[in-house]
């Protein structure tokens, strides 16, 4: 095809996509930036939808802006819940409601029935003229009088004065200030109702990008929602009470000359409101002495000047008997075992400390782990066992390819978020090599120091690591022969950091997440992009994937095209280019698993196998 026939052909599929995306401007919401836009050749990579119906958000300050879909009062879908309801009007999916609007005064009482529940453990119903009421703790189906205090757009916010018909999975909370605490949002559901929610959540993010993830589903009708098969029930945590190794109550500011009168947690539903708490159930018994004592230490003290208030913090500490010996310990530890050892282990003692970069001591599966009181460690040490045994069970299973007899087993283990070493060193035995890689310095000399408490700096060694370049400092490691393990924070690893891990191409994926929405947008990178291939740098987009990229360009008036096989970006001035791909190898999901980490709240631990296509 000579030039000017392509530049013909790049003009009449342009003119197309700019008038179709015309006509999809003058059809959206003032909500939504996002366009239906009519394309040649659609994939699903590029096929948008637009919002049946206005949805307004809560809107919050800067200060506010790091929050996670558990902080939402209304359900993602509510738009939807709402319209399974009623056909008639409501106000929340009207564009010319404002919170003046509301039928209610303050302190209104209003009577709903709970027809939906919010990840944040609200509940939510439809009162007068059908306005969206929402209420803390309340359960599908319950029947609740609540005082009406908050209006926002086409809503309100209620706290509850009687529930007159109950949920038949409805406990009663352990802790006296759970209704006005926002800590724990689960104390009101049963402990298996509490699993039974937390897989539920897990499992309708996963069906939700099914297809982008390509994970099977399953289609029931006695069942509201599509199911996924890989996905297993979530493994209870040993203690459902007394099981948080950290505490972080704080106080307010003061002026000078003020009384501190209280110490504790945000307000439920009021984050500017503070609940005075004397003592959290769901922390140790070590934990919550150290905390009584200092707590008594300060209330009553009197500020000498204006302070802006400060977080308190308290970890427990494992205390071996007075007769324990490190190198005994390491040489009787049984290191071919799966089977979960007990926490603590038999014999020792607990005690915490109020001092943040105090060293603490931690057992896991006879390991033991010191890091500073104030560094990352996960909350809930006893689940730590089930955890890293589960772990290591995914890597033994999928070390050897069953289809591709030729590739070598799995010798190597990269950590790649390795903290104070938790999985590089738990999951030592099982090969010749670990390597964990940590940005922070003073987290990787606690790794360092760890390995060699546990007798395992022979074979594990920890490493620098440049955010920009992960896997740079890497040598030795055959990407066929290894296993790679991330668990990042709760935002997630990023498009830049899956894109250096789809390059590096090991055998073994293991990801571990506490928020399991952004674990599923790393995971959607790392599927759509190894179906795509690694575009070249120089043309490599700056954006979160190349969905997200597709979307920009189309903002931008621009559009991305498939013509005779090649993908092309076409920009709105008319100009274009080729987009080049390398060809890299895909990752199937094998096994999905939550772990119960977090008692009592709305949180899960998520634990994603990935197995790389050519190794199954």
């Amino acid at each position: 095809m000579s030039r000017s026939a392509q530049q013909l052909l790049f003009r009449t599929f342009f003119s197309l996509s700019r008038s179709a995306a015309r006509k999809s401007r003058r059809t959206q919401t003032h909500t939504t930036k996002r366009y239906i836009v009519a394309e040649p050749v659609p994939t699903p990579l590029e096929t948008l939808h637009l919002p049946e119906t206005h949805i307004p958000k809560l809107r919050r300050s800067k200060r506010y802006h790091h929050v996670t879909p558990h902080d939402k009062l209304l359900p993602a879908d509510i738009h939807l819940l709402v319209r399974s309801q009623t056909e008639e009007r409501v106000p929340i999916l009207d564009p010319s409601i404002t919170e003046k609007d509301s039928p209610y005064e303050y302190h209104d009482e209003v009577v709903i029935r709970i027809f939906a529940v919010s990840p944040s453990s609200y509940g939510v119903g439809l009162g007068k003229n059908n306005w969206l009421v929402v209420v803390p703790n309340g359960l599908e189906g319950e029947l609740i009088k609540a005082k009406v205090y908050k209006d926002l757009t086409g809503w309100s916010v209620a706290e509850v004065v009687e529930i007159l018909e109950r949920h038949p999975e409805r406990a009663e909370p352990k802790c006296k200030y759970f209704n006005e605490c926002s800590g724990c949002g689960y104390q009101h559901l049963s402990y298996k109702e509490q699993l039974r929610r937390k897989k539920r959540m897990v499992e309708k993010v996963f069906a939700g990008e099914a297809d982008s993830l390509r994970v099977p589903v399953e289609q029931s009708a006695m069942l509201e929602a599509p199911t996924v098969p890989l996905l297993q029930d979530v493994v209870k945590s040993p203690r459902e009470y007394g099981y948080r190794t950290k505490l972080s109550p704080h106080f307010g500011m003061r002026q000078e000359g003020q009384l501190l009168e209280a110490i504790g947690y945000n307000a439920r539903g009021r984050a500017n409101s503070l609940v005075d708490v004397d003592y959290c159930p769901i922390g140790t018994d070590a934990v919550n002495k150290q905390y009584a004592m200092e707590r008594n230490r300060l209330l009553g003290t009197i500020a000498m000047r204006k302070t802006l208030g400060a977080t308190l913090m308290f970890r427990n500490n494992l205390i071996p008997p007075p007769d324990h010996n490190v190198t005994s310990h390491n040489e009787t530890r049984d290191i071919t075992s799966l089977t979960p050892k007990p926490w603590p282990p038999e014999g020792w003692s607990q005690t915490a400390t109020a001092t943040h970069k105090a060293t603490v001591l931690d057992s896991v599966n006879d390991f033991l782990f010191r890091f500073p009181a104030n560094s990352f460690w996960q909350t809930n040490s006893s689940i730590l066992p089930h955890l890293t045994s589960y772990i290591r069970s995914q890597l033994r299973k999928h070390g050897l390819s069953t289809i591709t007899p030729t590739l070598p087993a799995v010798r190597y283990l990269i950590d790649a978020y390795c903290g104070a070493g938790l999985f590089a060193i738990t999951c030592s035995r099982d090969f010749e090599r670990v390597v964990g890689i940590e940005v922070d310095p003073a987290s990787l000399a606690w790794a360092q120091i760890n390995a060699k408490d546990n007798a395992v700096d022979d074979k594990v060694k920890f490493i620098g690591g440049d955010v920009k370049d992960i896997f740079g400092s890497l040598e030795g490691v055959p990407a066929d022969e290894s296993a790679v393990i991330i668990d990042p924070p709760a935002k997630g690893c990023g498009s830049d950091f899956m894109r250096q891990l789809l390059e590096l191409g090991p055998r073994i994926i293991i990801y571990v997440s506490c928020n399991v929405h952004s674990q599923v947008g790393d995971l959607k990178t790392l599927v759509e992009e190894a179906e795509l291939g690694m575009l070249n740098p120089v043309q490599r987009p700056q954006a979160r994937s190349y969905g997200h990229a597709i979307m920009q360009e189309r903002e931008s008036g621009g559009q991305v095209l498939l013509v005779g096989g090649k993908r092309w970006r076409v920009a709105a001035d008319g100009s274009y280019e080729e987009l080049n791909f390398t060809p890299v190898k895909g990752y199937r999901i094998m096994g999905i698993q939550p772990f119960d980490m977090f008692p009592q709240t709305v949180h899960v631990e998520n634990v994603v196998t990935l197995v790389r296509e050519d190794g199954l």
